[in-house]
């Protein structure tokens, strides 16, 4: 079944006062329905044709590729399909099939009326919109851009509107990676081939749940670019040390700070991680080391902390020394 999004508010500036009341009087129970009629009414209607999922997933395509021309397309796949139906097109819908089983009903003409009145004054029509993942390929450079877009189709089935979800470009060698991150191809390899399946697609789950929830285009891309680096992480050995990525996170840019002077490691406390509500919240270290400034040779010591999907956060100094965690 279709989802559908349903928007109310329905006016009557053109009527009088006994034909709003008539009106109201059967356009409210059916509102209570409404999922229930829009949904059957067009899966009636497409019964006997090419479904309306795959209309608009050609269209779509269709739309990409006339676009496009310096580029190669990859369809990566479509969301399901969201009918977006004004309360009054769903009213109207019920009516008339209710006619089609009894057409002697003068009652039911006038309904129809009164409702296709409202509709047109107003210029009611349906909209669609679906989500689409892709790539396009430059044909003269070879660049590879990944795209999520939502499209808006009308009520023809032509493109009306387009908005960016996600932009990231991927090496030629990461094209792989990304798709087995989408196909959820087995990156674990330590054990059966079903437990390295169950495995991998729990790992995969993990970090599209939280894709999932990110809103911005560049947080959606900032974070797909990560998990596709801990995916290409995974699959060179088979197995995943979180201890170990997360250690190379934070050298790696401990190393890169400028204001850091002949940096000498001491010591990493062990792997240490905050739950709340049974939930990890965070993972975080403690490390020393000795730097210098102007000459001088100190020590420091810094909190280093992670996000749950092993994202470097920060890295701090702490308020009080923490010896004890080194002393595991």
């Amino acid at each position: 079944m279709f989802k559908e999004d349903l928007f109310f508010g329905i006016k009557f500036d053109t009527f009088d006062i006994m034909k709003k009341i008539i009106v109201l009087s059967f356009i409210l129970p059916l509102i209570l329905s409404s999922c229930y009629i829009a949904d059957n009414m067009l899966l009636e209607s497409q019964s006997t044709k090419e479904p309306l999922n795959l209309k608009v997933e050609k269209e779509i395509s269709n739309y990409i590729k006339e676009n496009a021309e310096n580029y190669i397309y990859k369809n990566y796949g479509f969301s399901e399909l969201i009918i977006k139906k004004p309360a009054e097109l769903i009213v109207l819908d019920d009516l008339k099939r209710k006619q089609a089983f009894d057409s002697t009903q003068v009652n039911i003409k006038t309904q129809i009326l009164e409702v296709e009145s409202i509709i047109k004054a107003k210029n009611l029509k349906y909209s669609l919109e679906m989500d689409h993942e892709y790539a396009l390929r430059n044909k003269k450079t070879g660049e590879i851009e990944l795209f999520e877009t939502k499209f808006t189709l009308a009520d023809s089935l032509k493109v009306k509107n387009i908005k960016p979800l996600l932009n990231i470009t991927l090496l030629i060698d990461d094209v792989a990676i990304f798709e087995n991150y989408f196909y959820e191809t087995p990156i674990f390899l330590s054990g059966t081939y079903l437990e390295n399946r169950n495995l991998s697609s729990q790992f995969y789950n993990f970090l599209k749940e939280h894709q999932n929830e990110l809103t911005t285009i560049k947080e959606k891309s900032d974070f797909l670019i990560h998990s596709l680096n801990l995916c290409k992480e995974i699959k060179k050995d088979g197995t995943f040390d979180q201890s170990y990525y997360l250690l190379k996170l934070a050298d790696k840019e401990i190393r890169s700070d400028s204001t850091i002077l002949n940096y000498k490691s001491i010591e990493y406390s062990g792997l240490f991680e905050t739950i709340v509500n049974e939930k990890i919240t965070n993972y975080h270290y403690y490390h020393s080391f000795k730097n210098s400034t102007s000459g001088v040779a100190d020590t420091a010591l810094v909190y280093i902390e992670f996000s749950p999907y092993y994202e470097l956060r920060s890295i701090s100094t702490p308020s009080n020394t923490y010896e004890k965690y080194f002393n595991d």
